[in-house]
């Protein structure tokens, strides 16, 4: 849900630039503006999205700002799609989807396409060396190993 919130106010900040290119109060963001620091700021790595869309972090005095380029403000059509798609995922998955394997296929006589397989991952304290797998073979048998 936090992410979700994330990534909608990401769409937000490139929206807004991508019909204001050329104005500079769309392509900066004050890092500790309410909004940003609680939505972004807050969840770790959720500002490297910013980085990745292209803003620049800069530096004044006590204070950070993402700037983005205006040669790039114009140029966000394949970021807006990214975060867009981003946000249907995350909405998608909840508790009750997460782990499951979605296929497409409307029959027996139609072979299943996997379109998507969520991967969980955790790390268990005490076996940080531990390496396990999980994986589906050719003829549906479910098989997992561990060294």
């Amino acid at each position: 849900e936090e992410i979700v919130a994330a990534l909608k106010l990401c769409v937000l900040y490139t929206e807004n630039i991508a019909a204001n290119p050329t104005e500079a109060k769309f392509r900066r963001i004050k890092t500790s503006n309410k909004a940003f620091a609680s939505k972004i700021g807050a969840l770790p790595g959720a500002d490297e999205i910013m980085l990745a869309i292209g803003f620049q972090a800069e530096q004044e005095g006590d204070e950070t700002f993402l700037t983005l380029p205006e040669a790039k403000a114009s140029q966000l059509t394949a970021e807006i799609a990214a975060l867009k798609a981003s946000i249907a995922y995350g909405s998608a998955v909840s508790a009750d989807t997460l782990g499951q394997i979605v296929t497409s296929g409307t029959g027996e006589e139609e072979e299943p396409q996997f379109e998507e397989v969520y991967q969980l991952s955790c790390q268990l304290q005490g076996h940080e060396g531990d390496v396990r797998g999980v994986c589906f073979t050719e003829d549906g048998r479910l098989v997992t190993a561990s060294r």
